[in-house]
């Protein structure tokens, strides 16, 4: 089976809300925002969408510095609740680009707020399926 044919969820980690984005093959996909508090209220989400996708692994947006470290260990808490492999990309700048693209599409001020850490979740997945080819 080709790497781009895997079912692969992609996340962007952040304190209060997290994106969520898709691929069943060459292309990313964002398809919501999973609004928590604590870790433990995003890892029960977080188990209901893959419950919902079902998919072969996990594809984390790791930011630099500081908050990366933060990340790393929610990645290690997902590890122990969501048994699937788990590949990390460099999140570099996936929020502003998530910003910049829904802007050139013209979406509405409104759903671009709503939607943008999956848009940003989608980026980071795209990166992944793309290096992966």
């Amino acid at each position: 089976m080709k790497q781009s044919h895997k079912r692969i969820l992609g996340i962007d980690y952040g304190e209060k809300k997290t994106g969520i984005a898709f691929a069943e093959g060459p292309l990313a996909e964002p398809v919501e925002v999973i609004y928590h508090q604590t870790v433990e209220s995003l890892l029960n989400q977080l188990q209901k969408v893959v419950q919902k996708y079902e998919p072969e692994m996990l594809v984390i947006g790791m930011p630099s510095g500081m908050q990366g470290e933060e990340v790393k260990e929610v990645i290690d808490k997902i590890k122990e609740e969501i048994n699937l492999p788990i590949e990390v990309v460099d999140e570099g700048f996936s929020t502003r680009e998530a910003q910049m693209l829904s802007r050139d599409v013209g979406m509405a001020r409104k759903k671009r707020k709503r939607m943008e850490d999956a848009y940003a979740a989608s980026i980071i997945l795209q990166k992944y399926l793309d290096n992966a080819r």
